[in-house]
């Protein structure tokens, strides 16, 4: 769906569409992240392994009169052996998310700085015999981790720094426990290769990074390639598409992937067959008016994302936001198409669930104008009477549908059939011949009761332009509380709204001038160019 004047964007990287603001694995290739519970759990071990056996060489020493017996480095060597047993039990479990591993080895890689700087300073503080100034494990520790669980840019050098300052910080502790600070010489090269080792290991994530995004860019979504970035909606971003055979421009969808990162177990599985009810819910209708589902899928890093067709125009939002209310006619007009639509759904027992202003989008296709299409089944349910496994398919304590278009019957979670979405379709009429919802308030809760409790005021009465008799109480019966006091289906609402007498019918002529005169840039008698 494309917008005149609309910025030029670049297309996004494939680790999904808008992220969290601090996303751990952000441009971290999915073959990685799939190994990095075995790296990370083998990682543990050693660090386990290492402490018992770095415990068992002090002890020898102890007794063989080389070093003292610090209590300190003890407790330390016993906290790293039980946290690298923790960490490797932790990344054996299949049911973590990756996000959440990449979490995991953030604080491994912190703490366990920590544990492994701790005893070195203490040595240092205390002049024991086997002092030596030079670089710290910490360094290394730095420097190898990126390798060995990949996170995004941000994250590993965020984390690099402040393991880094685990050396000034394990210094200080001491220094509360009574050693004494060393000299500034010792500081430095003590703290200096740690911060070096921090820096270097951005380079890992940035190189990771950068290749991981060409390959995506150059893999596309399958056939397509992403362009232009039309638009960002509650369940991702709209992108503008080439085909990479055929010249036909087309519009890409992507789902937003934050939600099914932090989701696992039945949850995950339920928003991936929510999608892809989606995608068979809009491919199986082939009513002109609703939109048409090209292709669907699941890229490699778990971005999910379908192709429509593009289309030319503007939504109703945003055509009655930048020229307001409507004539009767048009209202008629664009109604009966969105009717259309609904019927065939309803017929195959699909319930919409998300009829508004944003999700009915009219357009231009070949030589007419003003044609509706129907878009984002994605809240898209069987009704009562097919219910299934796709009536189970919702996120738990989930209420379907936008808050100022929905019915009271979705509001209290009664029973849903076709009549919920022509409510919502008489709201985004309200809409269409008022410039005002039906019902407004300063919470969503407070909406939703009005929905529940208040008749609306007529349209007549809050609109500038005339609305005949018939049209406004078509429309205040789709906004009946009762579902049994409205129009029986969308055939019979759109049978009504053909017998409303007007002033004057809303033609194709009509809707060709109004467009050439207000949105001139898409009106232009050449379809818009190919890439």
């Amino acid at each position: 769906m494309t917008h005149a004047g609309r910025p030029h964007e670049t297309p996004p990287r494939a680790s999904g569409p808008a992220r969290r603001l601090f996303p751990a694995a952000a441009g971290v290739a999915p073959e990685l992240l799939r190994d990095a519970p075995r790296r990370l759990g083998l990682v543990g071990l050693i660090f386990a392994v290492g402490h018992v056996f770095y415990y068992l060489i002090s002890l020898l020493q102890y007794h063989l009169h080389y070093v003292r017996y610090r209590p300190e480095r003890v407790i330390a060597q016993y906290a790293g052996a039980v946290m690298g047993i923790a960490v490797f039990w932790i990344s054996r479990r299949r049911s973590l998310a990756p996000e959440a591993l990449v979490w995991v080895g953030v604080l491994f890689e912190v703490v366990g700085g920590m544990l492994l700087v701790y005893p070195e300073n203490l040595v240092v503080l205390a002049h024991l015999p086997e002092a030596r100034i030079g670089v710290s494990w910490l360094a290394v520790w730095i420097t190898l981790f990126p390798l060995i669980l990949p996170a995004g840019t941000a994250v590993t050098v965020t984390t690099g720094f402040f393991t880094a300052c685990s050396s000034p910080a394990a210094m200080a502790l001491l220094h509360l426990q009574g050693h004494p600070w060393p000299p500034p010489n010792v500081q430095m090269f003590t703290f200096l290769p740690n911060f070096v080792a921090a820096g270097l290991a951005s380079y890992p994530a940035i190189v990771l990074s950068r290749l991981r995004r060409a390959v995506s860019e150059a893999r596309g979504m399958g056939s397509y390639r992403l362009e232009e970035r039309l638009g960002v909606g509650g369940m991702g971003e709209v992108w503008r598409a080439s085909h990479r055979m055929l010249a036909r421009p087309a519009a890409i969808k992507l789902i937003r992937t934050d939600s099914i990162t932090q989701a696992k177990g039945e949850e995950a599985q339920t928003l991936l067959r929510r999608f892809e009810r989606e995608a068979n819910a809009t491919a199986s209708l082939t009513s002109p008016h609703t939109i048409a589902l090209y292709d669907y899928g699941v890229t490699e890093d778990g971005t999910f994302y379908y192709v429509m067709e593009l289309l030319h125009g503007l939504d109703l939002q945003r055509l009655v936001e930048r020229f307001g209310p409507v004539s009767a006619g048009r209202c008629v007009a664009l109604l009966a198409q969105a009717c259309d639509s609904l019927e065939e759904a309803h017929a195959r027992g699909l319930i919409h669930r998300d009829i508004k202003p944003a999700n009915l989008y009219t357009c231009r296709m070949g030589g007419r104008w003003d044609v509706v299409k129907v878009l984002d089944f994605g809240l898209v349910v069987r009704d009562h009477q097919a219910a299934g496994e796709e009536a189970r398919l919702t996120v738990p304590d989930e209420v379907g549908g936008t808050p100022a278009f929905m019915p009271p019957e979705v509001a209290v979670g009664g029973v849903v059939d076709g009549r919920a979405d022509l409510y919502a379709l008489g709201c985004v009429a309200y809409w269409l011949l008022t410039g005002t919802m039906v019902f407004e308030g300063r919470t969503t809760l407070e909406v939703i009761m009005r929905h529940l409790h208040e008749e609306p005021v007529p349209p007549s009465q809050r609109s500038e332009l005339p609305v005949p008799q018939e049209l406004e109480a078509l429309v205040l019966a789709c906004l009946a509380k009762d579902p049994a006091a409205r129009p029986a289906d969308a055939a019979a609402l759109r049978r009504g709204l053909a017998a409303v007498p007007l002033a004057e019918a809303w033609t194709d002529d009509h809707a060709a001038h109004w467009w050439r005169q207000h949105v001139p840039e898409l009106a232009a008698d050449a379809p818009p160019a190919l890439p």
